[in-house]
Parts: structure tokens; sequence; C-alpha cells
């Protein structure tokens, strides 16, 4: 799941959420715990990229959490990331009032894009962490 230096790019979580949806659409309770597990646990932790590579992915990934595999994501603005972004803190989904589909996941992925929002490359630089 990570390029030959051990990074996930912005192709790769493309890659991951064509994949995961295409494993959802087959049985979504059994591959469910497994995409809350891996964004958290194995796909986040190596990410790595400039904004304009990652936020599209991103925020592909985070409809997906929220929404699960039926939903296409909307077109990312500032007023769909808000709404994004007080869904995901509230578990909820973004497209219905339902809950978030995987709430976890996107909690994190929520964190990940707005620091790469305010920042323009995630993860922040080891010299940003530090002060």
């Amino acid at each position: 799941m990570c390029d030959d230096r051990g990074v996930v790019t912005a192709e790769i979580v493309r890659e991951y959420v064509g994949n995961m949806r295409a494993l959802l659409t087959t049985n979504a309770a059994r591959y469910g715990l497994l995409v809350e597990r891996q964004v958290q646990f194995a796909l986040l932790p190596k990410v790595a990229g400039p904004r304009h590579a990652l936020e599209p992915a991103l925020w592909e990934l985070l409809a997906l959490l929220l929404d699960g595999h039926e939903t296409a994501p909307p077109a990312l603005d500032d007023a769909a990331f808000t709404k994004a972004a007080e869904a995901a803190k509230a578990g909820k989904g973004l497209a219905s009032p339902g809950p978030a589909r995987f709430p976890k996941a996107a909690a994190a992925v929520l964190v990940a894009l707005t620091e790469l929002r305010e920042i323009g490359v995630y993860p922040k630089p080891k010299l940003m962490q530090a002060g």
C-alpha cells in the first residue's frame, strides 16, 4: 500500500478508495471493520505530499468514510469542507442525516485534511511539530 519509499501518495489513496468501494459493494458488513483499521493505522500514518496532490484524494476518502461506498463525493469547496468537518466531528454522514459509516476513520482523515489545508503539506514538517 506504499510506494518504494514507504510513502502513501495521492495516487495510492485514490487506488485505495476505488478498491474499498469495490469490496464494500460485494460485502459491506464483512469489510467494514477493515476500512476503519486500515485508514487509521496503515494508510494515514504514511500519507505524505503537497495540498494540490493530496487534497482531492483525501476528500474522496473522507466522503467514502462519511457516506459509504454508494455515494459519490461532492465537489470540494470551502462550504463543502465546512459541512464535512461538522459532519465528521458529530459522527454524522455528509449526504444524509444518519450516522457516519466509518466515524473513527473519518475523524482521523478530517484531522489530516485540516492540517493539509492550513499548512499546504501533510504531514506537518518536523520543524513545525517542535514549536
